[in-house]
């Protein structure tokens, strides 16, 4: 051993330590984020189930609206797919 750095295995013990640590945060760190996202994700899915749920509901409505004013239309059953007026 040098004996000008007898604390070189300590230097390099504490190195490996602190390398090992900011690995272990840094992963911690990425792991919370992704999952935040993911979070985030199924947020807005359930958002965009119920506004096409809501969606769903209003044509059913204006379908069942028009077939009523309508009479026998044979088309009525097709509103969904017509654009709007």
């Amino acid at each position: 051993m040098n004996p000008q750095l007898p604390d070189l295995s300590l230097i390099i013990l504490l190195q490996l330590i602190f390398g090992v640590g900011t690995l272990i945060i840094g992963g911690f760190v990425t792991y919370m984020f992704y999952a935040r996202l993911r979070d985030i994700a199924d947020e807005l899915r359930k958002i965009r189930v119920t506004y096409e749920m809501e969606q769903d509901r209003t044509i059913r409505s204006a379908a069942k609206s028009a077939t009523a004013t309508s009479g026998d239309n044979p088309f009525a059953k097709d509103a969904r797919n017509r654009p709007k007026e």
